[in-house]
């Protein structure tokens, strides 16, 4: 209980406008283009990808917050703001790499937003190594086709482009309806100001960037760590198919929807996401465990008058309970390991006296259930 209220507090905490410890902001020269970095406090490594309309102007309200108790990195990507247009062919995913080599991060936690989803995912898929959790908003995923409706709303909202008209451009965009899914004119006026103001993102077409021949959305079963998927109510259809689709895909993810916003998450409801994503990573905080001590609790189990199955599968252990599909398994600790799919779910190895496994203690809602272990056979 007391640490529930510890991160209860924390999470109210980060909820609450404040002003953002200094950060430092610089170009840095990566992969034979400058990008335009910041950083601020200390802790664990979040890094933020902004999406594919604005640039990191788009975390502004959430970098307070998130700066106070994180070491926080974000980027204009190549193209976007302050960073250099790209001339030739580059990769978005080593551009990462190389914003975290130079931040001296090892490991991170990847939280993007539209586009900066699936960077994040394409991350993910090629640099598991670096990446410790995904935060998802408003996701899209490479490989996934975009229906007609969302094709033509892009090309009525640039169109004024055709004549050199930045500014009715950035109109139209600021007064989209699925950017932002309320009365908010404050945000709208983000959106108009900061486009007006850099018409290359608007202009910004990715003809130089390189794909993968395999598409993320035909590689997202190879992403195993946990994954958190966020939409605004109001998004487009195409954004809430492509998130489903992601979900479907990364085992055992987990998917919210915040009620009354637009694509835009991080401008129209900061305290809102940022709430939301300490809470996540304040209660699923992945450790290292030996694989013979996993190998020992694959088994079965007897829950609720049937069998649930316990298995290592490369490397990692999975839980299937009775009536439902194999979830992943992260564990917190040597003997206790959380679901995240169906909310605070944890389960609990038991051994005795002589350390041989002996049940699990299965908690979720503030419910507890016990389970036996079975003889195997």
């Amino acid at each position: 209980m007391a640490n529930l209220l510890l991160i209860a507090s924390f999470v109210a905490a980060l909820a609450a406008p404040g002003k953002a410890p200094a950060s430092k902001g610089e170009l840095v020269a990566v992969n034979g283009g400058r990008l335009y970095v910041e950083e601020c406090g200390e802790g664990k490594a979040i890094v933020l990808l902004h999406d594919g309309l604005l640039h990191s102007v788009v975390w502004d309200d959430v970098w307070p917050g998130l700066c106070g108790r994180y070491h926080v990195v974000r980027y204009d990507r190549r193209g976007f703001g302050r960073s250099d247009a790209p001339t030739k062919a580059f990769s978005p995913v080593e551009d990462l790499a190389g914003v975290l080599e130079h931040s001296k991060t090892s490991r991170a936690v990847v939280v993007g937003c539209s586009s900066g989803a699936a960077l994040a995912i394409d991350f993910a898929i090629h640099h598991p190594e670096l990446v410790e959790d995904l935060v998802l908003i408003g996701a899209v995923v490479h490989g996934m086709p975009s229906s007609v409706f969302f094709d033509e709303r892009g090309t009525r909202n640039n169109a004024p482009l055709q004549k050199g008209d930045v500014r009715a451009a950035a109109k139209n965009w600021s007064e989209d309806r699925f950017q932002i899914g309320g009365k908010n004119d404050t945000a709208r006026r983000k959106i108009f100001e900061t486009l007006a103001s850099n018409p290359q993102n608007l202009r910004y077409t990715g003809e130089f960037e390189l794909r993968f021949k395999s598409p993320a959305i035909a590689r997202l079963a190879e992403i195993h760590v946990p994954t958190f998927i966020l939409d605004g109510e109001r998004d487009i259809p195409d954004v809430h198919a492509m998130s489903g689709a992601i979900q479907s895909g990364i085992w055992g993810s987990r998917r919210e929807v915040i009620p009354g916003v637009g694509h835009l998450v991080p401008l129209e409801a900061p305290a809102d996401l940022n709430s939301r994503i300490a809470a996540f990573l304040e209660k699923h905080e992945v450790v290292a465990v030996p694989r013979e001590t996993l190998a020992s609790y694959a088994g079965r189990y007897e829950i609720w008058g049937s069998a649930a199955e316990v298995a290592l599968r490369d490397g990692r252990l999975t839980l299937t309970l009775p009536a439902e599909r194999e979830l992943p398994l992260f564990p917190s600790s040597d003997t206790t390991f959380f679901l995240i799919v169906w909310g605070e779910t944890e389960i609990q190895f038991t051994k005795d006296a002589a350390g041989a496994v002996t049940g699990f203690r299965y908690r979720q809602g503030g419910q507890t259930q016990t389970a036996k272990r079975l003889p195997a056979g």
